[in-house]
């Protein structure tokens, strides 16, 4: 088991390895993007997976209201342009931009009301919780923020609302100019150039009203959340209509000034203006979509490998839990130990139980048809099983399964985590008064469920039962299929005292019998036995209880009295010395 640890702390730092790999080897360059997959369509730049597509059109956008400041510092640039160039008496213009500013003065405490609020409230970000304002009008505001950050289609409906008044905007500049030079040729036929060029002088500059359109499509752009595919198809909208405004429904403005080479028409420049610089964003913005959304491809690739990490991990953890004590196995998960290191633990007092099943007739010595056998199997599991379940009912200590071998259960109480060589115990008597007493509850509670069982199955199965505490060495033993096991002079004593007892009788020793009986419960001496190993004969003693199963208490103890005592009193005092022992215990 530990080399299987070992390799997994070596594949752990080879999947370091290949990350960095990866990272040194992503495909951001421009050939990346237009002709490698990596599960992102190289032309709509769509995941193939359909089930990323659309979480990732719903991501948050807490940068929204930073794009929306950033819109009105572009109307204020065009603003600036407005007024070195216009004159008062255009009209349409200084009300489009109004109406523009309007709307953009309502989003800003629409969008920025959330973070304001919390930034006053919690300048550091120290608060796991912020409460939100209590005046109507604030939390109007502080609700209309969040939904602008959490709600896709709302922040898109105030992206097209910006986008398209400022496009308005530019329009009317050409109508403007457009409706005075009309009215210069009504009253004058003979109209020349020059003549032209001097109404347009009252207008603003056509070069000036491209520039403005570039600010737009600009702006179009620099929402880097809104779909990169949308941005486009308004950034095309916007050029087309500009190119209509030039070429088609105001060529007078357009058609005298400035170009960019002399052979080439001035409406043609002022087209291969707003078209390049539409190009160079689009491409700008395709870049910012593809990293992003391989980004998020990353992490979605990484939250399902480390689902499945954690999945594995946990099916890992309950398969060895269920192989060895919990407080053991995470000892053998804990990574940072030292691989060389042999698990042992030492206790001072531990109780031990044998429990062998008796008068049965499963497999005698005709055997079985592979009927009745898989029968007998199925019900020597059904009873192992139910005894299992015992083990987790609520015990100060807890009773821990050790093995079963045949027709024998083995398990022990005192095994606790934490108690790792703890010899000396703060009060060793009170201790095992408790384990001693815990485990043989246990023992007569089996015999009571083996009873139901017996009734439910027509056998007449019957326990054998040995207990005796002491001193005993816990540990790991075997590479392959790890055995978690104790061993010392009382799990010898435990056993002898299973092999040489009485069927639905618990035996003890007479130091277990001691311990019990100062507790209250009724124990009769059996007499010197002849037990296996030992030289002398050995006193045991036999546990009573009644027909339901719950120990019987010597004469003159009565069940209230010795319930209150014992579970009121002692067992307080020994869950609170228990609780000093271990912080003042330095062992790990």
């Amino acid at each position: 088991m530990d080399d299987n640890l070992y390799k997994y702390q070596q594949t752990l730092k080879k999947a370091d390895e290949q990350m960095a790999e990866a990272i040194k080897n992503m495909h951001v360059g421009v050939y990346d993007r237009w002709c490698l997959r990596e599960n992102i369509n190289p032309v709509c730049l769509t995941f193939e997976n359909i089930q990323w597509e659309l979480p990732f059109l719903k991501q948050p956008d807490p940068l929204f209201k930073f794009y929306v400041g950033c819109a009105l510092l572009v109307l204020l640039g065009m603003l600036i342009i407005q007024c070195l160039g216009l004159q008062s008496s255009h009209w349409m213009p200084w009300a489009g931009f109004g109406v523009s500013l309007g709307v953009i003065l309502v989003l800003l405490p629409l969008t920025w009301t959330h973070y304001i609020w919390n930034k006053l409230k919690d300048p550091h970000e120290e608060q796991d919780y912020i409460p939100e304002p209590t005046n109507k009008l604030l939390n109007l505001l502080y609700q209309a923020s969040l939904k602008v950050v959490w709600s896709v289609s709302t922040r898109t409906v105030l992206y097209l609302i910006i986008c398209i008044s400022l496009t308005i905007c530019t329009m009317l500049e050409m109508v403007e100019c457009d409706l005075k030079s009309e009215d210069t040729e009504v009253k004058s036929n003979n109209v020349t150039g020059g003549d032209m060029l001097e109404v347009l002088t009252d207008c603003l500059a056509p070069w000036h009203i491209t520039q403005i359109c570039s600010l737009t499509l600009i702006m179009s752009f620099l929402f880097l959340r809104i779909h990169f595919q949308l941005k486009l198809i308004l950034g095309i909208f916007t050029v087309v209509i500009y190119s209509c405004g030039v070429w088609i429904l105001f060529p007078k403005v357009f058609q005298y000034g400035e170009t960019w080479n002399p052979q080439m028409e001035t409406r043609i420049a002022h087209i291969m203006n707003v078209t390049f610089l539409t190009v160079t964003l689009h491409l700008m913005d395709r870049q910012t979509e593809y990293m992003s959304r391989l980004d998020y491809k990353w992490k979605c690739q990484l939250a399902q490998e480390q689902e499945e990490s954690s999945t594995v991990h946990m099916i890992n953890k309950m398969l060895l839990q269920n192989i060895l004590p919990v407080h053991v196995a995470d000892w053998f998960l804990n990574t940072n130990r030292d691989h060389e290191e042999l698990y042992h633990e030492e206790y001072d007092t531990v109780a031990v139980m044998f429990a062998s099943l008796t008068e049965y007739a499963l497999w005698d010595d005709n055997g079985l048809d592979d009927a009745n056998e898989l029968s007998s199997i199925r019900l020597l599991n059904q009873i192992i099983c139910d005894f299992d379940k015992l083990l987790f009912h609520a015990n100060s200590l807890r009773v821990e399964k050790i093995k079963v071998a045949g027709w024998t259960y083995m398990a022990a109480c005192g095994l606790d985590p934490g108690r790792r060589d703890s010899v000396n115990s703060v009060n060793r008597d009170s201790y095992s008064d408790h384990v001693v007493l815990v485990l043989t509850r246990f023992a007569a509670n089996m015999m009571g469920v083996l009873q139901k069982i017996n009734k439910e199955f027509l056998q007449n199965f019957k326990l054998r039962v040995g207990i005796s505490h002491g001193k005993v060495t816990a540990g790991v033993i075997g590479a392959q299929k790890p055995h978690y096991d104790i061993w010392g002079h009382s799990v010898n004593m435990a056993s002898r005292m299973e092999s040489t007892g009485e069927p639905e009788k618990i035996q003890v020793t007479e130091n277990t019998a001691r311990v019990l009986q100062q507790l209250g419960i009724h124990c009769e001496c059996r007499g010197a036995i002849k037990v296996k190993s030992m030289t002398n004969l050995v006193t045991t003693y036999f546990v009573h209880f009644d027909e339901k199963f719950q120990l019987k208490h010597a004469e003159g103890v009565q069940d209230s009295d010795h319930d209150s005592v014992l579970e009121e009193n002692e067992v307080r005092d020994y869950e609170k010395r228990y609780r000093e022992e271990r912080q003042n215990n330095t062992t790990p």
